[in-house]
């Protein structure tokens, strides 16, 4: 979730039910989140909306997916990225820990295709969007943010693949050009957040 001055969205995929299909997409709200309009990014989005962020009227999406073929998650755990569990969702369980060695080598290695990344950007404050960034068999993207409306950076990692480690990818013209400014080729690494704390720092 994220805001754009007093508009709240939440972005990610909304599950099958009965007949629909699975659709990725956002929620935004102009109401202080006491009603929600839902807009769908099937057709735009080539993998899950995972993070959002905004300065004026761009907005920017990343998205991505990993291997998953972890088959034991404690039960009432989440999966935030592919090395960290959260759990909290049974009484006295809550915190989070990093899946271990043993976990993450479940999937198997040779499972490339898994690895998606993707950068969506809306130039008109979400109205319409266009795919800037795509990539299959690297890394996935975790949190995107902007310092405005032509600043904008995205953190992404992974663990395994032809390069494993952590990158940052920005754009310098609001979305229209992405460049990996910064990359970290250690597979034990992780980048999860990333916040601009003025227009040109983050």
């Amino acid at each position: 979730a994220f805001a754009a001055g007093s508009e709240f969205i939440a972005v990610g995929e909304v599950p099958t039910f009965g007949n629909q299909t699975e659709q990725s997409g956002l929620l935004s709200s102009k109401d202080g989140g006491r009603t929600w309009q839902f807009t769908n990014l099937t057709d735009v989005s080539s993998t899950l909306p995972r993070y959002g962020g905004a300065a004026g009227n761009t907005w920017v999406i990343s998205g991505g997916s990993f291997p998953s073929g972890v088959s034991a998650l404690p039960e009432g755990s989440r999966r935030l990225n592919r090395r960290v569990i959260a759990s909290g969702a049974r009484k006295g369980a809550s915190g989070f820990k990093f899946a271990d060695a043993a976990l993450l080598n479940e999937a198997a290695s040779d499972d490339d295709d898994a690895w998606t990344a993707e950068l969506l950007v809306s130039k008109d404050a979400g109205k319409t969007w266009t795919s800037k960034y795509h990539s299959q068999g690297d890394f996935y993207f975790n949190e995107v943010s902007c310092g405005s409306e032509d600043n904008c950076c995205a953190v992404g990692e992974a663990d395994q693949g032809e390069r494993p480690g952590v990158r940052i990818w920005c754009t310098a013209d609001g979305g229209e050009q992405w460049t990996e400014n910064l990359f970290i080729g250690n597979y034990t690494y992780s980048l999860t957040g990333m916040e601009f704390v003025s227009a040109t720092e983050a």
